[in-house]
């Protein structure tokens, strides 16, 4: 199965039904609804704390420019299939622009 790949401007958020710790430089997090047990690298859980807020996209990639060695072309293409990958999982999903409520 091939992730889904998100556009710059779509709001994801974390899905509420996990429970999430930090271990060491990494993420662990178990979905209570599914019983799945899912662990995340150094920066897919700097991704996941950035994401204690709903961001778009491009906010994200711009953060990440700023923390990490990478540009801006590269981090959006990366960032897009792996928040895609997320979303399929049930990890993330998709919200409005919070500016707009």
């Amino acid at each position: 199965m091939v992730a889904r790949r998100i556009s710059a401007l779509q709001w994801v958020e974390r899905t509420p039904d996990l429970v999430h710790a930090a271990v060491a430089d990494e993420a662990v997090m178990m979905s209570i609804a599914r019983g799945e047990y899912y662990s995340l690298n150094a920066v897919g859980a700097r991704i996941w704390d950035l994401l204690d807020s709903p961001m778009n996209a491009e906010q994200l990639c711009q953060r990440l420019c700023a923390e990490y060695e990478i540009g801006e072309s590269e981090c959006r293409d990366q960032l897009s299939a792996f928040l895609g990958e997320l979303l399929d999982l049930g990890i993330l999903r998709t919200c409005p622009d919070p500016r707009q409520s």
